[in-house]
């Protein structure tokens, strides 16, 4: 459950209607039945002053997904982009403002739905980038690479879409180790052991994996896979593979205006 100034929105697993969950907004004491959302991550749909909401919705009828906007008070709703992918739906801080992580690039549109920015950029086939806010809900990043080669970076942004300011931030340059060493590790495959049954994919030694940003206080933790011990045959959902036993590694960035 998400509680916002003027409701709570509620997601509940359907499995009658996979891929889908239940949503419902419980305001004034009344429930009202929303579209079912497509995903719950992240789950954070409330514009700052709690007016509107916005989530990715699935529609039954299409059997697809598109961002849904919506007034709390009037019910009034609007959609934001649909047919494509949608990795996360971030609101500014201190604007009626959203992004939208899409593939190689983000979108910036108003409460209503309006179309106020686009911004592009290069990257591997299907890997988002990681965005958030600065505090000050004006200046927007992303954290990407180039491609599947390239070192990352992170990129800032104003309102207009415009690249006010850039630096290398690269896993190998902040949490080195002997990239030489583990070459021969496939990045297209399951080829790094995290745990006991658990694999995660070898490109992870190369770029950034999970993020968690405090929009608040613009703290920024990105992790990253290590290598220990020799690489060695391992069999990878029923695949004989040179893996590694991995670990995860993570930096803390403080982000600022």
């Amino acid at each position: 459950m998400e509680v916002g100034r003027c409701g709570s929105a509620i997601l509940r697993n359907s499995p009658w209607a996979r891929p889908s969950w239940r949503a419902e907004l419980i305001a004034r004491g009344k429930t009202r039945e929303l579209s079912p959302a497509l995903s719950i991550r992240p789950l954070a749909p409330w514009s700052p002053d709690g007016r509107h909401y916005a989530y990715q919705a699935f529609d039954r009828a299409t059997r697809s997904g598109r961002l849904l906007l919506t007034d709390v008070a009037s019910g009034d709703a609007a959609n934001g982009p649909s047919g494509q992918l949608i990795d996360s739906v971030l609101w500014s801080p201190t604007q009626p403002v959203l992004v939208i992580a899409l593939p190689r690039g983000a979108a910036l549109i108003g409460a209503d739905g309006t179309d106020l920015a686009e911004a592009s950029w290069p990257g591997p086939d299907g890997e988002f980038a990681h965005v958030g806010w600065l505090p000050s809900g004006r200046v927007w990043f992303a954290v990407s690479r180039a491609g599947v080669d390239a070192q990352s970076e992170i990129h800032f942004h104003d309102l207009a879409g415009d690249v006010v300011d850039r630096a290398k931030l690269d896993p190998l340059d902040l949490v080195p180790y002997d990239a030489a060493a583990y070459r021969r590790i496939s990045r297209e495959t399951w080829s790094l052991r995290i745990g006991a049954g658990t694999w995660s994919v070898g490109s992870l030694l190369d770029r950034w994996g999970q993020a968690r940003y405090d929009a608040g206080t613009g703290r920024l933790m990105l992790s990253v896979l290590r290598p220990r011990g020799v690489p060695s045959k391992a069999d990878a959902f029923g695949r004989a593979e040179l893996g590694v036993r991995a670990e995860q590694r993570w930096i803390t960035l403080e982000l600022s205006d």
